[in-house]
């Protein structure tokens, strides 16, 4: 998970940086209101993807191994006991 997160965080921060470059060259490229505000748009979106991305990456870089033994028993606890599943 923790490399899945890191790949999708790079890809975030490219875009993002790729739309402020855009944005920083309106001139040139001659964008009208309109597509200066889709951009500011998609900065913020990738900015809120990127944030999302960081904090599931911690979680799997901080949490992950105490969270993956706790889904594994509870699927040994299922698999023997097909009553009701518990988180043990």
């Amino acid at each position: 998970m923790a490399i899945f997160s890191g790949g999708y965080l790079a890809v975030a921060w490219v875009f993002m940086l790729h739309f402020r470059r855009a944005l920083n060259k309106r001139q040139e490229l001659e964008l009208d209101a309109l597509e200066v505000f889709e951009m500011r748009v998609s900065i913020g979106a990738s900015m809120i993807k990127g944030a999302a991305v960081a904090i599931s990456l911690a979680i799997a870089l901080i949490g992950g191994g105490a969270t993956a033994v706790r889904r594994e028993s509870f699927i040994r606890s299922c698999s023997v006991r097909r009553s009701r599943c518990t988180i043990r």
